[in-house]
């Protein structure tokens, strides 16, 4: 049985993550998992999502994928460094908007939580 590669988000938005990944990975069998029950995310504290990340990889785990993409912006801001320490053979990749490429000055919508990231 070939490994397939599980895409996290915290809700719904991931989708648009599948359709792209399926356009860019034709070949590639993808596992999609969505915390439903516990978003939004954005509001909640650094220590909550990292909680919350963290106990769905580990079921995440259980399915062996080839790689685990988090296609939450929060959760990538707020915890990849955790999930990278915390599981060393896991392949990781992470969503973030490419903030500082945008025409300058711009407005950008952001969760609490990923506010605190980008503001420092």
């Amino acid at each position: 049985m070939d490994q397939k590669i599980a895409v996290f988000d915290s809700g719904v938005g991931g989708l648009a993550v599948i359709k792209q990944a399926k356009k860019a990975l034709p070949n590639e069998d993808l596992l999609y998992f969505a915390d439903n029950k516990n978003a939004p995310y954005g509001n909640k504290t650094a220590k909550e999502i990292c909680t919350l990340v963290c106990d769905r990889v580990d079921k995440i785990l259980c399915a062996k994928p080839k790689a685990v993409v988090i296609a939450c912006n929060t959760a990538t801001s707020t915890c990849m460094h955790k999930l990278v320490e915390r599981y060393p053979k896991t392949l990781f990749v992470g969503t973030l908007p490419v903030v500082d490429k945008v025409a300058k000055p711009c407005l950008v919508f952001v969760t609490k939580a990923r506010q605190s990231h980008l503001l420092g």
